[in-house]
Order: structure tokens, then C-alpha cells, then sequence
């Protein structure tokens, strides 16, 4: 749902582990002590696992902003870090912290905040950044992440710098892992695709029309939809 900001702040919704959190009007500013980086995570979010999420932020000048995702402590999230000039997507398990996406924002776009539409679903992630789809094909992620808190954070990477990372219009909205059966990969109503995590299908359904099936294949992947094949009473022959 749309979060009220100042409402959030004022009612502690917010466990800010270092740093000050503040509500301006309709905007959430999150800076670190003397510069430093600021964390803050959302009460209650603990078991989040599918979810929507539209948020503009813009990270301070010399430094960046981060919206984490599944966060579980400081070994294991994912979290989308902006800079002026870069949308780095990082995941972390353990001691490692692994860069597994990438998008530089174009020189030419408007100043402003930095737009984004997220949608995190089994072990993948859909991202979409000022409008504009930046991965043709769900971005992996791995089992270790598989749920956590929703939090922001800030990143000073300039000594001198000492704004804060602000943060806007967040709505935020859950969702059940969703399977379903189908006849054929052709039934599977893709205009549901968003919410939809997987499709178990007969396991002959793709001898009728490889073509069509290919490229039906093709568009559930690129929604994040798992397909499986029912193989269940097939003799070792049909299986292989």
C-alpha cells in the first residue's frame, strides 16, 4: 500500500539501526552521523518474499542511496544501490557481496529523482528503472535470499558529502506464491504473469507446436513464470 510518510516516522514504524530518519511532506530523508551511512528497516517486514514495490529515490550528491530487499541481517540481502550515474544491483551471502547487475543511467535524462518498479518473486528479480524494462530477462538471484525485511540506506563515498538520501511515493504490496496448471503453455494468462510464480503443464503439451510454444516459453520467462512438466506416470522412454 502507499505509505504515509510522516505518518510512518511519527508512529516508529521504522527501526533505524545508524542515522536519523525524517519525514519532509510527502518525502523520506535518511543521513548518517557526520557523513557516515544510515540504515533504517521496516518493522514488520521480516517475511517478506513476493512483493511489488514502486519507489523514487535520490541518492546525495558524492554518495549513493540503496533500497534493500529480503533483508535478514548483514550477510544475506539483496539491494539496489543508486548513484547519479548508476543502478547497481548487489547480493549478498555471507561474507561475499556480489554485483549482478548493472545499468548505467543515461547521460541525457531529466535531473530528478530516479524512478523505480521492482518486483522480487521466488528467485527472481524484475526491474524496471524511470519507465524503461533494463533486464530483458529476470535477474537471478539465490536461494540464500530467499526472504527478509524491506529497508533503505545511505551511502557517503565523499568526505565532504553530508546530504541525505531521500526517498518518495513507496507503495509497497505482497503476494502468496502463486503455481497453477494448464493444458498448454498457451493457456497460462500472462496478463496475470506479474503475481504468477509457476505453471505445471502435462508433460506432452510442447510436441503439438514447437514454434508457438517456443516463443510462448520465451514470454513467460521473461515474466519471471517458472514452467514445470507434470512428469508423473510417464515411463522412462516418454521422460527421456
Amino acid at each position: 500500500r502507499f505509505m504515509d510518510f510522516s505518518q510512518s516516522v511519527r508512529q516508529g514504524m521504522w527501526q533505524i539501526t545508524v542515522g536519523d530518519l525524517s519525514a519532509e511532506g510527502d518525502r523520506l530523508a535518511l543521513a548518517g552521523p557526520l557523513g557516515k551511512d544510515a540504515f533504517a528497516r521496516l518493522r514488520g517486514s521480516e517475511g517478506f518474499e513476493n512483493f511489488l514495490c514502486q519507489v523514487k529515490t535520490t541518492p546525495p550528491v558524492g554518495g549513493a542511496s540503496a533500497i534493500y530487499l529480503r533483508y535478514r541481517d548483514s550477510g544475506s540481502f539483496v539491494r539496489i544501490r543508486t548513484t547519479a550515474e548508476r543502478v547497481t544491483v548487489q547480493e549478498k551471502n555471507g561474507s561475499s557481496l556480489n554485483t549482478i547487475f548493472q545499468y548505467a543511467l543515461p547521460q541525457d535524462r531529466p535531473s530528478g529523482p530516479v524512478a523505480y518498479d521492482i518486483c522480487v518473486k521466488g528467485n527472481r528479480l524484475l526491474l524496471a528503472v524511470d519507465g524503461k524494462t533494463v533486464s530483458t530477462y529476470p535477474i537471478p538471484l539465490t536461494a540464500d535470499t530467499s526472504r527478509g525485511s524491506f529497508a533503505l540506506g545511505s551511502f557517503i563515498e565523499e568526505a565532504a558529502a553530508t546530504e541525505p538520501a531521500v526517498f518518495a511515493d513507496l507503495t509497497l504490496t505482497t503476494f502468496p506464491a502463486r503455481w497453477i496448471s494448464a493444458p498448454t503453455i498457451g493457456d497460462v494468462p500472462l496478463t496475470e504473469a506479474r503475481t504468477l510464480t509457476a505453471v505445471v503443464l502435462p508433460a506432452d503439451t510442447l510436441k503439438a507446436d514447437p514454434l508457438r510454444d517456443a516463443a510462448a516459453l520465451i514470454t513467460a520467462a521473461i515474466n519471471g513464470v517458472s514452467v514445470v512438466l507434470d512428469l508423473s506416470g510417464s515411463d522412462p522412454a516418454v521422460v527421456e
